[in-house]
């Protein structure tokens, strides 16, 4: 009996042991078939949430406005405006057209692009929403719009608009276009200016042209007595006329005031330029083709402020009292009435900006003076400018020259200290000038570049695959070298 328990326990003993050997590998098989599903689960939940997750609007198109709060976007070929800094749309993203000017929207709604049959024409405020003018149109084109008046083109309709109420104050008819000089219009007709040569002499094609006082609608110079009208300030224009040629006049009396029959002596051309303070550059080319002299004159008194033979070209640096001179290849810049130079005539280069003379030495040393201010502290920061063909950027607080040329051939856009350019490589990058971060957003060879907006908003074309592209907008700070 004793042999036969003893028995039966040593059989479940090789039984428990034949267990533990066959058991251990499904263990191990099942904790492995657990980690795996796990790994599974967690995958699971990155990607649904990663799908879950709002991604950045992305947009077929994307042009910026001059203050660069908004951005003119496109998606599914329909148009609209968001502001960049809160992504929202400002002017919903359902028009066929949109442009931008002054802070109006000139929105064009069409239901088939490819027809030209009538459409919803408006002008939106951006800032409030509000809509100041609508009309139907067949097709509609807006050039300018400023001190609450626009103009608007379309065939059998247009003229320039009044946004207080809606108002055509100056309806187009036969006139092909209107261009706006504070309260006056100058408008022409239909005919373009073109010039031939007949039996060996110039031939002008007439045009009528004349200038309309917005206030009173009054026509100060009636159509037909001009060919042109280059210019107008300070109560003159500057026209030209089949039978004297080229004159400054009054507008409000229409008396000739300076003419070219003043310059008997001018064998090639003679053209004028306004100073302001009621003077003008007149320069007169002796031979055709040949060398031109030029002088200052006073309108009024016909004198000769600035005799000619004196200087080989003057120019106006936007400041009344102040010309840009030139004499024997270097530059300056001197007062008219007392002839005191105020930039010494020794410089190679003066180029204006902005109510800023930015003068380059034979050594290429820069000196920056604020003519507008010449007694107060010198803006500061940083513009870009254009010279030689390309873009320099100009820190104004060490009046220097950043020197990304010797890296960058081309520098687009210069905002708030970042700017945008082209590398040798084809790269496109977005550089922080302050702190030299050079963040690479563009692949080689891609012609599409980043566009800056106000706040260090920066729109980025983006490529899943071959021509499918996009445009996502990201903060600077955000962006990292790729």
């Amino acid at each position: 009996m004793a042999e036969s328990s003893e028995l039966q326990l040593n059989n479940a003993e090789e039984s428990q042991a034949q267990e533990s050997a066959v058991h251990p590998p499904q263990i191990k098989r099942r904790k492995l078939y657990l980690l795996f599903a796990l790994l599974f689960l967690i995958v699971a939940v990155v990607v649904l949430a990663l799908a879950l997750q709002p991604s950045a609007p992305r947009y077929q198109s994307v042009s910026a406005s001059n203050c660069g709060r908004w951005a003119v976007v496109e998606q599914r070929g329909r148009w609209g405006v968001i502001d960049v800094a809160s992504g929202e749309e400002v002017i919903p993203i359902e028009y066929g057209r949109v442009n931008l000017s002054s802070g109006l929207a000139f929105v064009l709604d069409e239901s088939d692009p490819f027809f030209d049959g009538y459409r919803d024409m408006a002008i939106i405020d951006i800032e409030s929403g509000r809509e100041l003018f609508t009309h139907p149109v067949a097709r509609s084109v807006f050039f300018q719009a400023e001190n609450g008046r626009a103009i608007g083109v379309s065939p059998g309709w247009g003229g320039l608009i009044d946004l207080e109420n809606g108002e055509i104050l100056i309806p187009l008819g036969q006139f092909s276009s209107i261009q706006i000089y504070g309260d006056l219009a100058v408008v022409y007709d239909g005919t373009d200016p073109r010039s031939l040569i007949i039996g060996g002499t110039w031939e002008f094609v007439q045009r009528n042209v004349g200038i309309i006082d917005l206030e009173s609608g009054e026509i100060l110079v009636p159509r037909g007595r001009f060919m042109n009208i280059q210019d107008v300030r300070d109560g003159m224009a500057y026209v030209e006329c089949r039978e004297t040629g080229q004159s400054i006049i009054d507008i409000e009396s229409g008396e000739e005031l300076i003419s070219m029959s003043q310059f008997p002596d001018a064998g090639g051309s003679t053209w004028f330029s306004f100073l302001g303070n009621g003077r003008i550059a007149t320069h007169i080319q002796m031979e055709l083709g040949g060398p031109s002299t030029v002088a200052v004159i006073d309108i009024e008194s016909g004198e000769e402020v600035i005799p000619f033979g004196r200087f080989d070209r003057i120019s106006s640096t936007g400041i009344d009292d102040l010309v840009l001179v030139l004499e024997d290849g270097h530059w300056g810049i001197i007062h008219v009435e007392s002839g005191n130079e105020l930039l010494s005539i020794e410089y190679e280069y003066i180029q204006i900006y902005s109510g800023l003379a930015l003068a380059w030495s034979e050594n290429r040393e820069l000196t920056i003076i604020d003519l507008e201010n010449r007694d107060e502290t010198p803006p500061s920061g940083m513009i870009l400018i254009e010279r030689w063909g390309r873009h320099i950027v100009i820190d104004l607080d060490r009046e220097i020259e950043v020197m990304l040329h010797d890296r960058f051939p081309f520098v687009w856009e210069l905002r708030d200290g970042i700017a945008s350019a082209l590398a040798w490589d084809d790269h496109h990058v977005v550089i922080n000038l302050e702190s030299g971060d050079e963040l690479i957003v563009g692949r080689a060879g891609q012609h599409r570049i980043p566009i800056l907006f106000a706040d260090g908003v920066v729109a980025v074309q983006q490529s899943r695959r071959w021509g499918d592209n996009f445009w996502t907008f990201e903060r600077v700070e955000d962006l990292i070298e790729r």
